[in-house]
């Protein structure tokens, strides 16, 4: 087979390796490339983590405390405390508990995303781990009004909810998760916004 015949070949087989790795959405790509686009924005490729997926550290423990006349959330490593955040009045303690059962681990094994629904807004959290083996909470409960913000903040609202979904990879040291706030309105229709959050591993948010 002639050179210039054999690097035709191996590039269609490439080509459609790709199109089997992308799915369907690689359709509106060819379509664009073939139409002599300057520029194809491609599918988002990451790796996600789905709630309960992840494998967490077995000796961490991740527990709500009184202390002060308020309530605190605790990161213990064989009894030692690692890392904490005070737990806003308006949650209840039986919405720390249920948020508790459904924390999302990243892959790494040791930072995890929980969310917390309260009387007057959500309560979502991020633990990152430290180089020194603490931990860093972040408060990313805002997520909840950047999302109604582009969800519809004219609307009045009877039920709203924010928590973490999955993780998304990133090259360098800081963490993207993606938090999604449900809401309903006073009939009932619901509505669905995510925010897909890159955070520093000093704790540091970097809100759209």
């Amino acid at each position: 087979m002639p050179p210039a015949t054999r690097r035709a070949a191996l590039f269609v087989l490439a080509a459609a390796s790709i199109y089997v790795s992308l799915g369907s959405s690689t359709v509106s790509c060819l379509r664009a490339l073939r139409a002599g686009a300057a520029f194809v924005v491609l599918p988002e490729l990451a790796f996600q983590a789905a709630r309960g997926t992840g494998r967490p550290d077995p000796t961490l423990k991740i527990e709500q405390a009184r202390a002060g006349g308020g309530r605190r959330l605790i990161v213990r490593r064989n009894g030692q405390e690692l890392g904490d955040i005070a737990v806003p009045s308006a949650v209840s303690t039986r919405a720390i508990t249920d948020g508790l059962r459904t924390i999302v681990w990243h892959p790494n094994g040791v930072d995890f995303a929980c969310g917390f629904t309260g009387s007057s807004g959500s309560f979502v959290v991020v633990f990152l781990a430290q180089s020194n083996g603490r931990y860093r909470a972040v408060d990313v409960s805002n997520v909840e009004q950047v999302n109604i913000g582009a969800i519809g903040p004219f609307r009045q609202y009877k039920d709203v909810r924010s928590g973490p979904i999955d993780w998304i990879a990133r090259p360098d040291d800081s963490v993207q998760i993606r938090l999604r706030t449900d809401a309903w309105d006073v009939e009932g229709h619901h509505y669905r916004m995510h925010d897909p959050l890159i955070i520093t591993r000093a704790g540091e948010p970097f809100w759209r």
